[in-house]
């Protein structure tokens, strides 16, 4: 189908960005995005017209810390170049050692916005968390299960959220939202053990790809993890649930990705816009000339229409 037209695409917070590629385990919470070289993370971000690429630690640190001081840079105690937990993290200075930067008599552990270091980490015991997020429930009715979704509503909530623990504060003493609810004793909506449904099934069948996967997640009332696993296990992924991402097409044609792009704009490639890739059902690549159609390449040599593909 050809091309539709869209409005200019909204860009999603670089906190959110940030979220989508964490992996919390019980030692680090490890960057799954970009990776340099070396294994440090990197993040994508477009400031100003332009792409920088930014260090995931740094981005880390300037969104549960505050800005990165001039002349410095972020070392993880723990070693792992992947790490993006903050208090793995610790400032030092270019040119200096990580044993040098642990040496030093600098606080190791990172000074959280308004919040005294010595302070930190003993105010939010167990308890005070299960407090806070009783006195939130009560106040606002609502439970979010995931972290990204807590940091959104305490923000909104302006001067009060002092009052409530930070998403951090509550991983500190629960594994995961769903836990620390369930030990506040707030009955949650949906829970992880409720049966799927026909509707659901169908629900995600028929958005996956189109819609953002937390925004399905918070329209079935499931945490994003589990839409992702209910996915796999429908035979779905969010790279295949409406054809071929371009990039995927491009790769395996052996053509740029710029050559597809001036096939969509012109209308002689049909494509759909999704919420993370545009797709393309490969048997429409036979109208690429740019494509050696005498040796083509084995995974376009027959090609069917996909069933998925709208």
């Amino acid at each position: 189908m050809p091309a539709t037209r869209r409005g200019p695409r909204r860009r999603a917070p670089i906190e959110e960005r940030f979220w989508r590629h964490v992996a919390r385990t019980e030692a680090c919470w490890v960057w799954t995005g970009v990776h340099r070289k070396s294994g440090a993370g990197i993040l994508p971000v477009r400031q100003a017209g332009k792409v920088q690429r930014l260090e995931a630690a740094r981005v880390a640190w300037e969104l549960f810390v505050g800005p990165l001081p001039a002349g410095r840079r972020v070392w993880r105690r723990c070693r792992r170049p992947a790490c993006v937990r903050p208090d793995h993290l610790v400032l030092g200075r270019r040119g200096q050692s990580l044993d040098t930067v642990n040496s030093e008599t600098e606080p190791r552990l990172p000074v959280y916005r308004g919040i005294r270091p010595d302070s930190r980490r003993t105010w939010w015991t167990r308890q005070r968390v299960l407090d806070g997020l009783i006195a939130f429930h009560r106040v606002t009715g609502m439970a979010p299960t995931t972290s990204r979704n807590w940091a959104g509503l305490i923000q909104r909530i302006g001067h009060r959220q002092s009052r409530y623990p930070t998403a951090y504060a509550v991983l500190r003493h629960f594994p995961n939202f769903r836990a620390a609810w369930t030990a506040a004793g707030i009955q949650l909506r949906g829970a992880r053990w409720a049966p799927w449904t026909v509707e659901q099934d169908r629900y995600i069948l028929t958005q996956l790809g189109v819609q953002p996967t937390i925004a399905i997640a918070e329209s079935l009332g499931r945490g994003e993890a589990a839409v992702r696993a209910r996915a796999r296990k429908l035979g779905l992924r969010v790279g295949t649930a409406r054809g071929w991402p371009l990039q995927r097409a491009a790769r395996t044609a052996g053509v740029s990705e710029y050559v597809l792009r001036a096939y969509i704009k012109r209308g002689e490639l049909p494509a759909f816009k999704g919420a993370k890739h545009v797709y393309v059902d490969p048997a429409d690549l036979r109208v690429v000339r740019e494509i050696d159609w005498q040796n083509p390449p084995a995974e376009l040599e027959s090609l069917e229409r996909l069933a998925v593909f709208v």
